[in-house]
C-alpha cells in the first residue's frame, strides 16, 4: 500500500510498522483515502479517480475500505479491485488441503503468515 503525502507518494505506514490488531490498518487506509479527498488536490492528485485495489489479504483491506466509504459517505472510490482476496481464514477449506497435498506449502494454515487471525 501507498500514501500519498506532502512530498508525493511514499510507503504507508504499516508497511514497516509494527503488525497491529485489527481495525487499525484499514482506518488508516481509510485516513490515507480521507486525505486525499480533502487535500489531493492541492498536491495534483484527482481524488475523483481514486481506487482501492489488493492482494490475499489486501483484498480484504479492499473490500473493508469500499464498505467503510460507503457507510461513511465521506471518500468515494472510483474502482475497486481485489486479487486473490482470503475469504476463509481459518483456511479448513477443501481446496487448502488439497494444494497443501500437492506440495504447495505455503497453503498449509500453518506457514502461511499473510493470513488473518
Amino acid at each position: 500500500m501507498t500514501a500519498v503525502g506532502p512530498v508525493g507518494p511514499q510507503p504507508a505506514a504499516q508497511d514497516v510498522a509494527t503488525p497491529q490488531p485489527p481495525p487499525t490498518t484499514s482506518e488508516q487506509g481509510y485516513a490515507t483515502a480521507q486525505w486525499i479527498t480533502r487535500n489531493g488536490a492541492f498536491e495534483g492528485l484527482d481524488a475523483s479517480r481514486m481506487a482501492v485495489v489488493g492482494e490475499s489479504v489486501g483484498g480484504d483491506k479492499a473490500a473493508a475500505l469500499e464498505l467503510m466509504a460507503k457507510k461513511r459517505g465521506d471518500v468515494t472510490f472510483l474502482r475497486q479491485s481485489m486479487y486473490s482476496p482470503v475469504t476463509d481464514p481459518p483456511m479448513n477449506t477443501a481446496s487448502y488441503e488439497q494444494c497443501a497435498i500437492s506440495g504447495y506449502e505455503a497453503f498449509r494454515p500453518s506457514t502461511n503468515r499473510g493470513a488473518p487471525s
